[in-house]
């Protein structure tokens, strides 16, 4: 009697999910099937210790749909963090070239900075001196 009220508690919940719920949510399920088993069994005076949904018998069409969803999902999902590892890729490019075209200007003004402090110093002809501003864009 106890094996017809379990199983009958137990399919009577699965009935109430379709099949892709076992795969995503396979706990919740699980819960609902003790609560409801816990109900029924009681009403028969037993009493439930403990229930675990270990294996799950879906036909072979649900459960390879639904691999195949989570695949293509995977996929996606992995598609869209290379994309976002390509732009983060190419900002950090972006950000380096023009700190190194701001190092360039810099180190040639300091370079004609000291030029013509070297000409002033030595006595030679100085040209028109440079903008003592930096343009760094």
């Amino acid at each position: 009697i106890f094996t017809r009220i379990a199983r009958n508690s137990v399919l009577h919940i699965a009935g109430d999910y379709e099949a892709p719920g076992y795969w995503k949510d396979r706990n919740g399920i699980g819960k609902s099937m003790n609560e409801t088993l816990v109900n029924d069994l009681n009403e028969a005076h037993a009493d439930v210790s403990g229930f675990m949904l270990l294996k799950i018998d879906l036909p072979d069409t649900y459960e390879g749909a639904i691999v195949s969803t989570e695949v293509t999902n995977q996929e996606k999902t992995t598609e869209e963090v290379k994309r976002t590892v390509a732009m983060t890729t190419q900002d950090t490019e972006n950000i380096k070239a023009q700190a190194l075209a701001k190092i360039a200007v810099i180190n040639a003004n300091a370079t004609a900075n000291a030029t013509m402090v070297l000409n002033k110093g030595s006595g030679e002809v100085a040209f028109d001196e440079p903008s003592t501003t930096n343009r760094l864009g």
